[in-house]
């Protein structure tokens, strides 16, 4: 079983209802896209796109990766394979030369034999007219293609190139994602409904979900549950710390949430409405080391297994370790059992490699892991022109109060809020998200009163 179903079944046995004869509404958030796109293990489409830009991907916005590297790089692309279609839509929206049919049948034959099971069709002006696009994509459907997306019908917007970028994700992720959510609906039953948290914060029906919807779809909730329990004590301006095991995301409220048209994952950039949260790779599991002479704190985490090195398992110093050794942390209440001695252990480990100070290794780390989530904290805020010593700092996840006061002392914020359950704030969140959805719509016109009240 999935874990939110096995989770869901061990509420009811506890209750003594048999699983499957009461209907059951699941509210369900995953990282499950966010991992396959850092992990890169999604389903890497082919991708049929109009002849003379196949190298649309890799070009990009022809903004260099790596501007000092003396050799340099490609921008990476997630799709497997380029097929060019001899197509073409002008800018007014009319087809001047429809697709050769023949031909896709027999590109779209090679790439099955080939094993691809994805496609990704996108074609210059598409959002103007996406007819080319839609009449291919039923060609690869009925060739064998179990995951087609057409450009024109996920992103219709005229920029081609993020339009481009964000069905190709749309294929990559889909059968993850597909595949995921089968498993958890085949755990409720007939009798189950499924709503799946958006990046953009709101609740979607399973029959209407999107791979490209769900990439901030944890965050989101813990940024839905943070304002329902900031503004239910009175707080009206607060900025958000969720500080977990790998990363601590932040997020600001003043009055109503942000949001942001286009994000990043790894180095996947989504052209769709998400909530704007801010990610740093600073959480409890950050492995702390010196290098060059110079302190680290991540991105590299211990994971849950082996941990930071007072789990037990032969982990690395994480900053775990760090606010153990220096009292900040009570071994008596935490979840976990932990070991000071093995954290003293790797301490002293990196003391005899650098010749440096306990208490200065200490410290020092706490410093940059601080400054890490301050800086986070200054680009939704002071970046966008917020003060950030209006808002209270609002802390949750399983490590955010060991950092609260660090973080406020350096962005000069008076108020910090921690509310109880802290950990579990994400899921709270869900069950104060509402089902909605953000629609997009590109409105070609000129800006006149009358016309965009005709829209």
């Amino acid at each position: 079983e999935e874990a939110p179903v096995l989770g869901m079944r061990l509420i009811l046995a506890r209750n003594g209802i048999e699983p499957g004869s009461v209907p059951c509404r699941m509210r369900l958030a995953t990282t499950r896209c966010t991992n396959a796109l850092l992990e890169g293990s999604g389903c890497a489409p082919v991708l049929f796109v109009t002849a003379g830009f196949p190298d649309l991907l890799e070009i990009g916005d022809q903004r260099r990766l790596g501007l000092f590297d003396p050799v340099p790089r490609k921008r990476p692309s997630l799709a497997s394979a380029v097929v060019e279609v001899d197509e073409r839509t002008d800018r007014e929206g009319k087809i001047i030369r429809p697709p050769d049919y023949e031909a896709i049948a027999s590109a779209a034959r090679d790439a099955l034999a080939d094993g691809h099971r994805s496609a990704t069709v996108s074609f210059l002006n598409s959002c103007l007219n996406d007819e080319n696009e839609r009449a291919v994509v039923s060609i690869l459907r009925e060739a064998g293609f179990q995951f087609v997306v057409g450009s024109g019908a996920i992103h219709p917007f005229p920029k081609w190139l993020p339009r481009c970028e964000s069905a190709v994700i749309e294929s990559y992720l889909s059968p993850v994602l597909r595949r995921y959510l089968d498993s958890v609906t085949r755990g409720l039953g007939e009798r189950g409904e499924l709503l799946v948290m958006s990046s953009a914060g709101g609740l979607i029906d399973r029959a209407g979900d999107r791979a490209i919807d769900s990439l901030l779809s944890g965050p989101a909730g813990g940024v839905v549950g943070a304002g329902a329990t900031a503004r239910a004590a009175g707080v009206e301006k607060f900025i958000n710390l969720d500080m977990g095991g790998t990363s601590s995301d932040v997020s600001r409220f003043s009055g109503s949430f942000a949001y942001r048209s286009e994000h990043r994952v790894g180095v996947a950039r989504i052209s769709n409405v998400a909530m704007k949260i801010e990610t740093v790779a600073a959480g409890g599991g950050s492995i702390c080391r010196v290098e060059d002479g110079l302190l680290r704190v991540g991105p590299q985490s211990a994971g849950a297994h082996p941990g930071p090195a007072c789990y037990g398992f032969g982990g690395p110093l994480c900053l775990t370790d760090v606010n153990l050794l220096l009292g900040r942390l009570d071994p008596l209440r935490f979840s976990t059992p932990v070991s000071i001695e093995d954290a003293q252990g790797r301490l002293a480990e990196m003391v005899e490699q650098s010749g440096r100070l306990e208490e200065d290794l200490l410290l020092g780390f706490l410093a940059v892991a601080d400054d890490a989530m301050a800086n986070a904290i200054r680009k939704v805020s002071t970046a966008e022109g917020y003060d950030p010593a209006e808002h209270a700092l609002q802390t949750f996840g399983g490590a955010g109060g060991q950092h609260a006061c660090g973080v406020a002392r350096r962005l000069g914020m008076q108020k910090i809020f921690s509310p109880a359950d802290s950990g579990l704030l994400s899921a709270y969140g869900l069950s104060q998200a509402r089902v909605e959805r953000v629609v997009e719509r590109s409105v070609l016109s000129p800006v006149e009163p009358q016309a965009l009240v005709r829209l």
